[in-house]
């Protein structure tokens, strides 16, 4: 029991319950969860080698519990964020719209650069952007809007136009897989936006 809960990501996944026996807790999971804090298991670097979807993860439980990211976690998570590049769409996606429909996601922005190897560019979105998305209603708004703040960040502009904002879509998009209709609502919202998209939203 001990060497699975070794193998798991965050200490406050690595605990285990048998009635009669109790709780196991070998990593300090009570602890941290208790305190509210995203561990990962042992060194953050092997555990983020083992899958770099844990890395998305902890933005995603922070986003979703409201729950701080440990600094050593944190610090691995950055550094190690390219490898994030290589999981499959499908994850990314499902660990993606959880991040963005987070009730605590306003208070998550400083772990978006754990998204950098996801999104080149996302660590880097400026303050103003920043302070747009802590107003943005919901998961398509701030989708929209971390849109166009990755446009700003990689083009020097925020997107201007119906052919901006197609790009900033696209750009968005590309390492996601998402229905066709859910691409299909981000493309007409988009449309839409001729308005500098900060002040319009």
């Amino acid at each position: 029991l001990r060497q699975d809960a070794a193998r798991r990501d965050f200490t406050i996944n690595a605990m285990a319950y048998a009635p009669g026996q109790g709780l196991q807790d070998f990593f300090g999971g009570q602890a941290d969860l208790a305190q509210g804090t995203i561990r990962a298991v042992g060194r953050a670097e092997t555990r983020f080698h083992e899958d770099a979807l844990r890395i998305l993860r902890c933005a995603r439980f922070a986003s979703e519990l409201g729950f701080r990211v440990d600094e050593a976690t944190l610090r691995a998570g950055e550094e190690l964020a390219g490898e994030a590049a290589a999981v499959s769409r499908e994850r990314i996606t499902a660990e993606w719209e959880k991040y963005l429909a987070g009730h605590h996601f306003a208070g998550t922005l400083e772990l978006l650069p754990l998204w950098e190897g996801v999104f080149p560019g996302l660590g880097q979105l400026p303050a103003s952007w920043k302070a747009a998305l802590c107003r943005a209603p919901s998961p398509e708004s701030r989708a929209l809007l971390l849109a166009s703040g990755l446009w700003e960040v990689r083009h020097g502009s925020a997107p201007g136009g119906a052919e901006d904002w197609a790009g900033a879509i696209r750009e968005l998009c590309a390492p996601l897989r998402l229905s066709g209709n859910r691409e299909r609502l981000f493309r007409e919202a988009a449309g839409c936006l001729a308005l500098p998209p900060a002040e319009s939203f």
